[in-house]
């Protein structure tokens, strides 16, 4: 299986919960992780705000392959954030980045965020 953990599965394995530690298991049985690069944003953002050591967000781009955000998921991922956003669905364009890198890559997205029920192909842990 091809995977692509969204930061929010990231954040709980860096907490050592115990959502991260099922995070940390599904990891490992991947056959292939990326990492997009968007998601590495996010990440060093989060360790900023939160005090913790910034350099984890290197090591995460070292455990998988990263992506970085090509044209053709950008147009997609801006069509499918309008068509949610016109159902009144509150989704950020930055999930909708993801889960077309997702779609493109036919890749399932690792999560705990549940609106990615709304985006496709998923595994939605709870927290």
């Amino acid at each position: 299986m091809i995977l692509i953990p969204d930061t929010s599965a990231l954040v709980e394995l860096i907490r050592g919960s115990e959502t991260g530690r099922a995070v940390e298991e599904i990891l490992e049985d991947a056959d292939i992780v990326l990492i997009p690069t968007l998601v590495l944003a996010e990440l060093r953002s989060f360790l900023e705000r939160n005090n913790i050591d910034p350099t984890i967000a290197a090591k995460v781009a070292e455990s998988g392959l990263v992506v970085s955000l090509e044209a053709d998921i950008a147009i997609n991922a801006g069509a499918l954030h309008a068509k949610i956003k016109r159902e009144n669905k509150n989704v950020s364009l930055a999930d909708c980045i993801i889960a077309e890198t997702a779609r493109k890559y036919d890749a399932v997205v690792l999560t705990t965020d549940h609106h990615f029920k709304l985006l496709g192909n998923a595994i939605i842990l709870e927290k």
